[in-house]
């Protein structure tokens, strides 16, 4: 019954991107099972998979589950959108969609997804990039990120209550790849983690982020958390917790239809389904990576709620 109460509000939140995702699967289906995501995206141009992954966000942000399911899905959900974007340039558009769009209580879930399925070198679980174009997608997403989270006067726009924390996660997420391609598996090096955090704009946002970001890499959140509000009390007006996996993941999973060079020789990657989880953010399985290849080309109202 909750599961077809959950499917009914879903679709009915995401009516509006019927125009865009014409013969996609039934949308409550999709929030519930993301391993369908990527199939219901094939068809779509890029604008109507921007349009169809923010339906999707807000409408999975306001699943009436357990937070823990909810967070679980949103992390799957994310993923799915990331490997079911056509090119290069459509994955970072899709990234920054999420870190802006899905609920900030998912991010933690979401990074530590995001942040293996990013893995760079030439091995068959990493993404064929190099250093240098793994940092010019960080930088992309980033100010990206920190544009569409900020007050616009031209527009009227406000900014975002949450912007910090969808910043910083930003940030701690690219901070937390590895992979062979990164100084011999050894990650970023310090002066590396700094230029992401120097690719902001707002030198106000620069410092805080700058304070806080080393703890979130680390899956502390309650600095970002602070710094980003708190109420009467002196508590966080948001509080993150780390996402229930102990270590992460090793082994990916493939890509539908990806042909990645690997050690110079062409491979033909299998495709698996990425694990669901029940009442956790836990992934058992990590996902495969997001295959960038060169070159490098919201609020929590229930939107069920007014369904009669």
């Amino acid at each position: 019954m909750i599961k077809h109460l959950a499917t009914l509000l879903v679709l009915g939140a995401l009516c509006g991107v019927a125009d865009v995702a014409k013969g996609a699967a039934d949308y409550g289906d999709l929030a519930q099972n993301p391993t369908k995501i990527a199939a219901a995206m094939k068809d779509l141009s890029a604008e109507g998979a921007q349009a169809f992954a923010t339906a999707l966000l807000k409408a999975a942000n306001t699943l009436p589950v357990a937070e823990e399911v909810k967070n679980g899905l949103l992390a799957q959900i994310a993923y799915q959108l990331i490997a079911g974007s056509k090119n290069n340039e459509s994955k970072k558009d899709m990234l920054v969609t999420v870190f802006t769009q899905a609920d900030p209580q998912s991010l933690p879930g979401i990074s530590d997804v995001i942040s293996v399925g990013l893995r760079v070198g030439q091995e068959k679980n990493e993404n064929n990039i190099t250093k240098a174009e793994f940092l010019e997608i960080a930088k992309y997403v980033i100010t990206r990120v920190e544009k569409k989270t900020s007050a616009d006067a031209a527009t009227g726009t406000k900014a975002d209550a949450n912007a910090l924390i969808r910043i910083t996660m930003t940030i701690a997420t690219f901070q937390r790849v590895e992979g062979t391609g990164l100084n011999e598996g050894k990650g970023l090096t310090p002066a590396e983690k700094s230029s992401l955090v120097g690719s902001l704009v707002s030198k106000d946002i620069q410092t805080v982020v700058g304070n806080v970001v080393a703890a979130a890499v680390l899956k502390n959140y309650k600095p970002m958390c602070l710094a980003n509000g708190i109420d009467a009390k002196g508590n966080p007006t948001v509080s993150l917790t780390k996402a229930n996996t102990t270590t992460v993941p090793k082994k990916p999973l493939g890509f539908v239809g990806t042909t990645p060079q690997v050690g110079g020789k062409e491979q033909t990657v299998v495709a698996d389904d990425f694990p669901r989880q029940e009442g956790t953010h836990e992934v058992v399985d990590a996902p495969p990576p997001f295959l960038f290849s060169t070159p490098l080309s919201p609020a929590t109202t229930y939107e069920g709620q007014k369904i009669k």
